[in-house]
């Protein structure tokens, strides 16, 4: 026989094991589905959001790739979130990033965005290497052959992801600039603008190659460069991965007379000054997987350049075109490989040196002859990598940094 007292134990027990039961059910995420459930269509009855306390709701749904109410397979629903989540995370708002996909129902699912945004107002300490590359510098080791200042930078500003920086810099060059991003002006968040400006000057010019070779001039009593640069784009981000953008540039560029005497095709035809408008178009497809260090996808740009329209004194006259392809594999868990292409082409020929410019500059270097440049008005370059992962990614928590 069993008691009463014993029967209603055990009513109670199923109970609450039924109850567990349900909300275990309830939250099983989409990152552990069975095999059969793959294909099931769910429709998406919201999307939470969860860590953003600065930055604005439209901003992190801009990057998403898919909204509320979509019907979809699961199996394409968690390549979607995967796709998101490494769109969040190139915006360079957020340190982490993790999706979650929950039932709510039985064809409908729930959508957990958690983020930890980073700090967005600090100020960062400058220290560069004004020569073309590091190994170039570390023939002479010159602490006089840096640039040393402060850059007070603000990301995120408003919580809309606009972007603005003041940077002085002192040392070799001296600099004051400022820039400011705004990437959506309108409700679509397609359009939006960047503005800049600076002026620089130095005691140091290099006025023309030999051998391959840069020739400097100094006079340390003196500044024998100014420069002013002003600017604005406007930038059309109607996909995701896509970015046209169109800008007009100005630039006041002025020498000592000493400069045009040793290269009097510095500027051309011994002139000690040089102002003039750009005015380009930039196209960018980008689908890469991190842009600060991509593993996966791949990155295609096109650039067109005019400078000079025939409206100021001393304009230079050239058109220039400019495009590069990079492809990213994945082989294994740590092996990578990374290959790219870059071409310029231009048809003038008789170009002042200071706009003349092809390997040896920024990252446009042959590896093995980082010593040397190559001026000119067309280059390809081929580049690749083969990358190994000695350390595996670990997340760490400090307890005591609130954040």
């Amino acid at each position: 026989m069993v008691s009463g007292r014993s029967l209603q134990l055990k009513f109670i027990l199923l109970i609450l094991s039924a109850c567990f039961a349900s909300v275990s059910y309830a939250q099983i995420p989409v990152s552990t589905p069975t095999e059969d459930s793959l294909q099931k269509r769910v429709i998406i009855s919201d999307i939470r959001l969860i860590g953003n306390k600065v930055t604005h709701k439209k901003i992190i749904h801009r990057e998403l790739i898919f909204m509320k109410g979509d019907t979809m397979s699961l199996d394409l629903l968690t390549s979607m979130t995967t796709r998101s989540k490494e769109n969040l995370m190139n915006t360079q708002l957020f340190n982490f990033v993790d999706i979650n996909v929950v039932y709510d129902g039985v064809n409908s699912v729930e959508v957990l965005i958690i983020m930890t945004e980073r700090w967005y107002i600090f100020p960062i300490p400058i220290f560069e290497v004004v020569d073309r590359n590091f190994n170039e510098w570390w023939k002479t080791r010159s602490i006089g052959r840096t640039v040393y200042g402060m850059q007070i930078k603000w990301d995120n500003f408003r919580g809309r992801n606009e972007t603005v920086r003041i940077s002085l810099r002192f040392g070799y060059t001296e600099n004051i600039s400022v820039y400011y991003n705004i990437p959506y002006l309108n409700r679509e968040q397609t359009n939006g603008l960047t503005f800049y400006t600076g002026t620089s000057r130095n005691h140091e010019v290099a006025y023309s190659i030999t051998g391959n070779k840069i020739n400097y001039y100094k006079n340390p009593g003196s500044y024998i460069r100014h420069d002013f640069t002003g600017g604005v784009r406007f930038n059309h981000r109607g996909a995701i991965h896509h970015t046209t953008s169109v800008f007009t540039e100005f630039r006041s560029n002025k020498v000592t007379d000493t400069i045009t005497t040793l290269n009097p095709e510095y500027f051309r035809h011994g002139k000690s000054s040089q102002q003039f408008l750009n005015i380009g178009f930039h196209y960018r497809r980008d689908y890469r997987d991190f842009v600060e260090y991509p593993l996966k996808g791949y990155y295609f740009d096109f650039e067109a350049v005019k400078q000079g329209v025939g409206f100021l004194k001393n304009e230079p006259d050239q058109v220039y075109l400019t495009s590069s392809y990079k492809k990213y594999f994945k082989f294994s868990r740590r092996w990578h490989f990374a290959s790219g292409v870059k071409g310029k082409i231009s048809g003038q020929r008789d170009v002042a040196f200071f706009n003349s410019r092809a390997l040896g500059y920024n990252t446009d270097f042959v590896r093995g002859y980082e010593y040397y440049v190559i001026n000119g008005q067309n280059f390809v370059l081929l580049k690749s990598n083969l990358k190994f992962s000695i350390l595996q990614v670990k997340v760490f928590h400090a307890s005591y940094i609130h954040s």
